[in-house]
C-alpha cells in the first residue's frame, strides 16, 4: 500500500486487538489484490444507549487504481454484528468480493467480442 492503514474506533476506546484483527484481513486481501493503493477502517460501536444486543457498524474504504471501493455494513444488518470480529470478518469478506467483481469485470470477453 501507499498511503498506511487508518483505523477509526467511534464511540469505543481503540483496541490493539481490534486493530491487529483489521490489519490480519488487510494483510490477506493484499496477497489476493496488489494494487491496494490505500484503507481507512471505521469501525463504531452502538450508540451508549444500545450497546446491550446491537451490531457494530464497520465501514471500509479501500482506494486502488482509478477506483474507490466503499462497504458499510450498517448497524442493523446482521445480529451476529454483536460481535466486532464478526463485523469485521464480514466486512473485509464483502470488500473482497467487490474486488473480485470488479477484476472479472475488466477482462470479462463477450461471445461477440475478438480478444485483444
Amino acid at each position: 500500500m501507499q498511503t498506511p492503514l487508518r483505523i477509526s474506533f467511534r464511540h469505543m476506546e481503540p483496541s490493539a486487538a481490534v486493530e491487529a484483527r483489521v490489519r490480519e484481513h488487510l494483510e490477506r486481501l493484499e496477497r489476493f489484490h496488489e494494487d491496494i493503493i490505500g484503507c481507512h477502517v471505521i469501525i463504531e460501536a452502538p450508540p451508549a444507549h444500545r450497546r446491550h444486543g446491537a451490531p457494530f457498524d464497520v465501514t471500509i474504504d479501500l482506494t486502488i487504481p482509478g477506483r474507490e471501493i466503499a462497504f458499510h455494513t450498517g448497524h442493523a444488518e446482521r445480529a451476529e454484528h454483536e460481535d466486532v470480529y464478526v463485523a469485521i470478518r464480514d466486512g473485509f469478506d464483502r470488500v473482497k468480493r467487490l474486488l473480485h467483481e470488479q477484476e472479472r469485470g475488466k477482462t470479462r470477453i463477450h461471445p461477440t467480442q475478438s480478444p485483444p
